[in-house]
């Protein structure tokens, strides 16, 4: 990876673990401890290099029309970056990867599959767990947790516009629910850390791996029947105690617009063309004037048409230069 000069100085003795190309020369650069946000030298600015710590106590992402820009919270105050919003997740996969090492989430030789956001969840899978968050942030210290080596079941259950994903802890179910357009992808990605975590080829023999021991149900439920037959009853019981059912997530508010009740006004005032008027230089009596006199308008005035095509274009290169780096998040 040919990296510029100024990035290489940055990096110091790091390596960049992944780069994210934002257009131009401008590229994003993640490595274990920092994501480095490399501009090139354009119209609006020099060539910069800004640093980022992975070390975070919130990451918020606010999505715009065509930009995103991240937020990253720390103890002594709030940084940001900003990239084309087509950009974002590639830079997020990488980004909470670094961010999971350096908060200890992830072991050393942890490595993280995908990154996924539905609305306010966000739902990560790595090579060892799953990491949920529910909240307007994407990461922040109310999140959960969930070990592969704790799972003693997973099942999918459809619906007509989610899948409830069905984690088994300890034979405690507990779901999480995602769009159905995008619950295939995320049924894959967990699947096949999962069984490549247990060295197993299905669901079903995932399942039968992970189930409890029937020997330890039998002897658990000896000792409860031995219990109630000799007068006593666990505390807690009683004749008409039910499980609470499962809370299911709530929906997310329908956001509603407002009109302004303004009306635009154009940028451009329409004006009223004057008709064009030809240049008097010639005489009434074509034959009678001089040829080389009306050669030699006409070659100023076409070295005039050509200068200001040329000034033209120009200004139409450095728009589009200038469109283009607005576009990258300058």
């Amino acid at each position: 990876m040919n990296l510029p000069d100024l990035v290489n100085q940055h990096l110091g003795d790091e390596q960049a673990a992944a780069s994210v190309h934002l257009g131009g020369d401008d590229r994003v650069y993640i490595t274990l401890t920092r994501t480095l946000v490399y501009r090139a030298e354009g119209l609006l600015s020099d060539e910069t290099v800004e640093e980022f710590s992975h070390n975070v106590e919130r990451l918020s992402i606010a999505s715009g029309r065509r930009k995103d820009k991240f937020e990253l919270e720390y103890i002594d105050g709030k940084e940001t970056f900003t990239v084309p919003g087509k950009r974002t997740d590639d830079i997020l996969q990488s980004l909470m990867a670094g961010i999971l090492s350096v908060s200890g989430v992830m072991d050393g030789d942890e490595t993280l599959a995908a990154v996924y956001r539905f609305s306010e969840l966000t739902f990560v899978v790595t090579s060892k767990r799953v990491v949920k968050h529910v909240g307007q942030a994407v990461w922040d210290a109310d999140f959960e947790e969930y070990p592969f080596a704790d799972i003693t079941g997973l099942s999918f259950e459809d619906g007509s516009v989610a899948t409830s994903i069905v984690i088994e802890r300890n034979g405690r179910p507990e779901r999480i629910k995602c769009p159905n357009e995008q619950a295939r992808v995320v049924r894959q990605t967990l699947e096949k850390e999962l069984f490549d975590f247990y060295d197993v080829a299905s669901l079903a023999e995932f399942n039968t791996v992970v189930a409890p021991d029937e020997e330890e149900d039998a002897e658990t439920e000896r000792a409860d029947t031995n219990f109630e037959q000799s007068g006593l009853k666990p505390l807690g019981s009683g004749s008409a105690s039910q499980s609470p059912p499962d809370p299911t997530p709530d929906q997310t508010p329908e956001e509603s617009q407002a009109t302004s009740g303004t009306t635009a006004t154009s940028m451009f005032e329409e004006t009223e063309a004057e008709p064009i008027q030809e240049p008097a230089a010639a005489p009434t009596d074509v034959a009678s004037a001089d040829s080389a006199d009306v050669q030699a308008q006409l070659a100023d005035l076409t070295a005039v048409v050509e200068q200001q095509s040329a000034l033209l274009e120009q200004q139409q290169v450095l728009l589009e230069q200038l469109i283009d780096e607005l576009s990258r998040g300058r």
